[in-house]
């Protein structure tokens, strides 16, 4: 119950996540990176900024149904 309540605090605390955040996370997990640290080859910034593209962030609509 205790790491229920840590993680729900943790979450509730400070700014949502945004949808290009959600990616860079997620490509520095492929590529096997700590997510945020500048200590990277120059192998694997290409493959996360391949990543990055490859996925990309979807854009949101301005008005009306697509």
């Amino acid at each position: 119950m205790l790491p229920f309540l840590l993680a729900a605090t943790l979450l509730a605390d400070g700014p949502a996540p945004t949808d290009s955040m959600q990616v860079d996370i997620f490509c520095a997990y492929v590529v096997g990176i700590e997510y945020g640290t500048d200590n990277v080859t120059d192998d694997q910034f290409r493959r996360f900024t391949v990543c990055r593209n490859s996925v990309g962030v979807p854009e949101k609509s301005k008005g009306g149904l697509v």
